[in-house]
């Protein structure tokens, strides 16, 4: 491990207390994630976990209702710095549900395009 990357780890436990788990066993699962749900994930361990930092969530993470996320703005473009936000898990399924109601087609709808 690199003196800035355990810098960055030190700075996380001493604002949000350790995190649950491995944090680099969490940024790969997210990576996979990201990847077999076809979406870019450009974000690497340093930018993943600072940015995790920066929220000051990182303890909370999760995905129960009232833990958070990493989101991507709109459900749009690819997991990378400035598409991104730390949202409760609830608020991205409320979202994401609310998107996918409006795309449905209601019977009667003329076709689009």
């Amino acid at each position: 491990m690199n003196d800035r990357l355990a810098g960055i780890i030190e700075r996380v436990w001493e604002l949000n207390g350790p995190p649950r788990g491995n944090p680099r066993r969490q940024w790969l699962q997210q990576r996979a994630n990201a990847r077999t749900r076809g979406i870019a994930f450009t974000l690497s361990f340093e930018d993943w976990l600072e940015w995790w930092r920066s929220t000051g969530k990182m303890v909370e993470r999760g995905r129960h209702c009232a833990e958070y996320v990493m989101a991507r703005k709109a459900d749009q473009g690819a997991y990378e710095l400035g598409n991104i936000e730390c949202i409760t898990a609830r608020r991205n399924c409320v979202e994401g549900n609310q998107r996918r109601v409006r795309r449905k087609k209601h019977p009667g709808e003329a076709p689009s395009g």
